[in-house]
């Protein structure tokens, strides 16, 4: 039985390109047998309540996003008691770093209480998971925590304004993964402030990174207390699952709250994700990517700079 991990948008539509971007509840589904996990709410010190407005679905065809699709890569702005989905040995460990790239991942927070995580790839931009937004018409505010990491932040928080989510479910497991991102605007460029990450996919024939030790994987797992940052570095992806783009199959440890985190390659100059993590069992863990997920990055950069 596979798992996902947590918790905008209407994004319908097929469409092709495999390079990158910029200055850088559950439901059952029977046939997959697969099914999500949002992060427990929290209580207590670490939750502090607030208010906003509930985000704005933005709908897109897939005539509108077909001329991002083949877009360049760019780089990224760098400022100078759940399930255990463990393989093997744990490898995660607390990540206290206060540099880039660890201050453009954050914790995305709703005002009722759950939490998942997530990342800025753009000045005011964040990938997630799709399980980890309000898709399913919940009254709720969302905000994201850059950098957050026992109470501390590397910015304020900002709130969501708008999210954009694919609206296919890739068909059964394991394409279901493929369609399980969101993305967020958030009210500030906080981005300006801690930088972000570009974004790209896996190329047609593979990629001279797929079935290297060469990825990092950072969140905000619920067994280690949901307000600490832990990452694993060393990850390898074995491949893609349903099309050359995605998702990705890794060795990433995780658990419950590390939803939506990055998982990203630091090319020796820049630092690039490859996807948002989706779902995972005690054989392999699957981040969400793919095609339309990279054009949809750089259409929502377009129309909300």
């Amino acid at each position: 039985m596979v798992y996902s991990l947590q918790a905008i948008g209407v994004l319908v539509l097929l469409v092709s390109s495999i390079h990158a971007l910029p200055n850088a509840l559950p439901e059952r589904n029977d046939n997959a047998d697969l099914f999500h996990l949002k992060a427990e709410r929290r209580s207590g010190q670490d939750f502090q309540s607030f208010t906003g407005p509930v985000p704005s679905l933005i709908t897109w065809s897939r005539s509108v996003l077909e001329p991002y699709m083949a877009l360049d890569s760019y780089p990224p702005s760098t400022p100078r008691p759940a399930r255990r989905n463990i393989q093997g040995t744990d490898d995660r460990v607390p990540q206290t770093s206060t540099s880039f790239p660890f201050t453009a991942v954050g914790r995305v927070e709703w005002s009722d209480g759950y939490w998942c995580s997530g990342s800025l790839v753009g000045p005011r931009h964040v990938a997630t998971a799709k399980h980890c937004a309000p898709v399913d018409g919940e009254q709720v505010s969302v905000r994201f925590a850059p950098g957050y990491n026992n109470g501390n932040v590397s910015a304020p928080a900002s709130l969501v304004t708008d999210m954009v989510a694919s609206t296919s479910n890739s068909g059964p497991a394991p394409c279901f993964a493929e369609s399980d991102w969101a993305l967020f605007v958030l009210e500030e460029r906080v981005g300006d402030q801690v930088g972000w990450f570009g974004a790209r996919v896996l190329g047609d024939g593979g990629d001279e990174v797929v079935g290297k030790p060469v990825f990092t994987h950072v969140g905000y797992p619920e067994d280690k207390g949901n307000y600490t940052m832990w990452g694993q570095t060393g990850i390898t992806v074995r491949g893609t699952s349903c099309d050359s783009t995605g998702p990705l199959d890794t060795d990433a440890d995780v658990i419950a709250g590390q939803s939506g985190g990055p998982i990203w390659y630091d090319d020796g100059e820049d630092h690039y994700v490859y996807g948002v993590l989706s779902s995972g069992d005690d054989t392999v863990t699957r981040f969400s990517s793919g095609d339309v997920w990279l054009a949809a990055i750089n259409k929502l950069k377009a129309d909300y700079p």
